[in-house]
């Protein structure tokens, strides 16, 4: 009697999904010829997707030991092989997932364009459509066009370029090489992270935020006219997609049934929102303005919030066993998150348990300054996200989009509504003042033992401030007690410290047990104005400040009378833009949308002074945006006249 095949876990049905469309890299970074036949762009695309795998085969790249090798590559090609028994339907996952993510109807390979030796090097040529300049409103229906090349996602390529298409063609043949190239480097180091060895979890959270580096301006089809959606922002769909289906049909036991797998009028899912109220009345919470460390404390308020954020998504995350890449967007606080139909009864259990730990840490941590809403909408089918025929007019489809983004906005808007449900039932929050009133805050209770008549948040919050413009990494760990970030605790190390192996790495790390992670990609940085060599003889080092300048010490620079001015900007119409300038909409497009507005805020701005300078033509840049606020769609400048 055979052994029956082990089903894959819910983290080799997210990898696999995350590599099904590997191969579109690796036929772009290759010299490689096509072979000289005519197959179908299925097949084509299959067989660079499974050359990838043949390079950990030839072990010219390496492979985690906690991912089942075997089932990714059945998952990642669409069909199964390598002694995977074809009774399962699980290798439908991803293929029915990439049609979701894609909006169209599950296609045949007789339905896919051929690709002939005549037109392939012209797919090379493709380039990213940028998708912010092509955002409409009603009083501006006209579109400036733009592109993106394959790079790293950093401050200057992320603004889109405009040229023609014939004139960086070689161009862009290099630039998909040296992608390749440096996705190959970046695969290493996570693979070879030791804690990755043991943890599935790290390794995709580490595989998301490589792609995300690396794949978000790698156009995800060369087929269509419109090629305006990131390889990243495709794979990481499919991604939540199929780890849905897989939780979906796990619980309804019909893995095995390939009908039901395909059965697009079942709902299956169900988004889950979460949003950080009460942001910008919790920054700006003084008692006073004139604070010993002030600087420090906003700076590491904005920090935390981006702290609270990551540990409510790590949370749910656990709460509903997903991996990082069932995240479709996270910025400025809020997150939207797949999950799978499990029904009323359980999801609301596990909602509710977690909605109650978060408001009684933030009633004793923010005293209700800062909430946080919970909300998960009704369950849909796949009807209401993909074209069912080619003959559904894109009225329809529209139609039908909409419905689901009213949806996110009615639950998100009545989550607020019901913020401390809890601790309200109380009707009054008990503190004990013994050592007498917070001196930044002016609200929490002062605790003595710090000896700066701090309260135990915002003495949190300094400590992050102190620490955050010299640390390399942030490193997260779980902790039993619920005393930290709900139960998660963020610290920031610094290079001078600790030992060699914190000073080598950079980015977010999770530690598993003694050993850290691989590291996680963040886009942005905290800029904070130094002593430089031109101003050192005029301007003293003021002691435990060491060369980063106070405000005092920002005043003093020699250029006219000692006056400060702040200049503060929002972005304002956002919900607009997401929900009614994206055409045609999909969920691919408001993440990407997100990513590219928080990148703005929290890479590009900050490398963009020059431009504002000129602006303010009678004024000195002396600070700038994440000083304060970094990750959202307000900031803040420190101007001198």
């Amino acid at each position: 009697m055979k052994n029956k095949t082990p089903m894959p876990s819910v983290y080799d049905v997210a990898v696999g999904a995350l590599l099904h469309d590997i191969g579109k890299l690796v036929q772009r970074g290759s010299d490689d010829d096509i072979p000289q036949v005519e197959i179908s762009y299925a097949q084509w695309h299959s067989q660079w997707t499974e050359k990838f795998f043949n390079l950990i085969e030839e072990e010219k790249l390496s492979w985690p030991k906690c991912i089942n090798l075997a089932w990714v590559r059945n998952l990642a090609v669409f069909y199964p092989k390598n002694g995977v028994s074809t009774s399962h339907s699980v290798t439908e996952l991803v293929r029915v997932a990439d049609s979701l993510a894609s909006g169209d109807k599950v296609r045949s390979t007789h339905d896919m364009n051929e690709v002939t030796v005549q037109n392939w090097n012209e797919f090379k040529k493709k380039r990213l459509v940028a998708l912010v300049p092509s955002l409409k409103l009603p009083e501006n229906s006209f579109s400036r066009g733009g592109f993106h090349l394959p790079s790293s996602f950093d401050a200057d390529s992320l603004m889109p370029s405009i040229g023609e298409e014939d004139k960086i063609g070689n161009q862009i043949f290099n630039m998909y090489k040296q992608v390749w190239t440096n996705f190959q480097k970046g695969w290493e180091e996570i693979v070879n992270a030791q804690s990755v060895s043991t943890c599935p979890g790290l390794f995709v959270e580490g595989l998301v935020s490589l792609m995300e580096k690396w794949f978000w301006a790698v156009p995800s089809s060369t087929v269509d006219e419109q090629s305006d959606i990131s390889l990243f922002d495709h794979s990481r769909m499919v991604a939540a997609f199929s780890v849905a289906l897989y939780h979906y049909h796990k619980v309804n036991n019909s893995l095995t049934s390939p009908s039901i797998v395909n059965d697009n009028k079942l709902s299956k899912f169900r988004l889950l929102i979460g949003d950080l109220s009460g942001i910008q009345t919790t920054l700006f919470r003084l008692s006073r303005e004139s604070v010993s460390g002030l600087n420090r404390i906003l700076r590491g308020r904005s920090l935390r919030f981006q702290f609270i954020a990551d540990a409510a998504i790590r949370r749910l995350l656990e709460k509903f066993d997903l991996p990082w890449s069932s995240v479709l967007q996270t910025a400025g606080g809020r997150f939207l998150i797949l999950v799978p139909d499990l029904g009323e009864e359980i999801t609301n259990i596990r909602i509710n348990q977690l909605r109650t730990e978060k408001e009684q840490w933030l009633v004793e941590n923010y005293s209700g300054d800062l909430g946080f809403g919970i909300a998960i909408t009704k369950p849909f089918s796949a009807q209401k996200i993909i074209n069912e025929t080619y003959e559904d007019c894109q009225v329809e489809i529209e139609k039908r989009a909409r419905l689901i983004r009213e949806e996110v906005i009615i639950s998100s808007e009545t989550a607020k509504l019901r913020l401390f449900q809890e601790p309200a039932k109380r009707a009054v929050l008990k503190f004990d003042y013994h050592d007498g009133i917070c001196k930044v805050c002016g609200i929490r209770p002062a605790k003595s033992e710090n000896q700066e008549d701090l309260c135990k948040t915002c003495m949190e919050e300094k400590k992050l401030g102190r620490c955050y413009p010299k640390a390399n990494m942030v490193v997260i760990e779980k902790r039993d007690s619920n005393a930290e970030i709900f139960g998660l605790s963020y610290k920031l190390p610094l290079p001078n410290e600790n030992t060699q192996k914190y000073q080598e790495k950079k980015g977010w790390q999770f530690r598993n047990g003694e050993q850290l992670g691989s590291a996680v990609f963040r886009p942005g940085y905290c800029y904070v104005p130094t002593f430089v060599e031109e101003n050192s003889n005029n301007i003293k080092n003021l002691e435990g400040h060491g060369d980063i300048k106070t405000f005092e010490d920002l005043a003093k620079i020699p250029r006219g009378r000692e006056i400060l001015a702040l200049f503060k900007a929002d972005m304002d119409r956002l919900g607009e833009l997401f929900n009614k300038g994206i055409t045609p909409w999909s969920f691919a497009k408001t993440s990407t949308l997100s990513r590219m507005i928080d990148g703005y805020f929290s890479l590009r701005l900050q490398s963009y002074w020059k431009m504002i300078i000129q602006t303010f033509t009678q004024y000195m840049l002396v600070a700038m945006t994440s000083c304060f606020w970094g990750h959202g769609t307000t900031f803040l400048i420190l101007l001198q006249r």
